[in-house]
């Protein structure tokens, strides 16, 4: 198990890209996501019930969910083209911060 962990300190260490950057999440989270999802993540309720949708509380999304959200849409929600790349891993670590429930 230590070996394990050092491997991936190393990793995230010599190749900096592969970690990733919550206060970078935020800046995306603010541009793409806050609109509908809230600033907290519990959704934004006039739009959830134009939409006629029940939205998660988004800190208690699993990691593949959000990434499959944001790539290919859900529900009424479109893809979110305009977030690609290291941006999700960003976006994800940025949803972390909010309070597991």
């Amino acid at each position: 198990m230590k070996v394990i962990f050092v491997l991936l300190t190393i990793a995230i260490t010599a190749f900096p890209g592969l970690a990733a950057n919550a206060k970078a999440g935020e800046e995306i989270y603010v541009r793409a996501c806050k609109a509908c999802h809230g600033a907290d993540g519990h959704g934004n309720e006039v739009i959830a019930k134009a939409l006629s949708v029940t939205q998660p509380y988004l800190g208690s999304v699993s990691d593949e969910a959000v990434k499959n959200a944001v790539i290919n849409g859900k529900g009424k929600m479109k893809a979110i083209s305009s977030v690609e790349g290291g941006e999700i891993r960003d976006l994800i670590a940025f949803i972390h911060t909010f309070p597991k429930k």
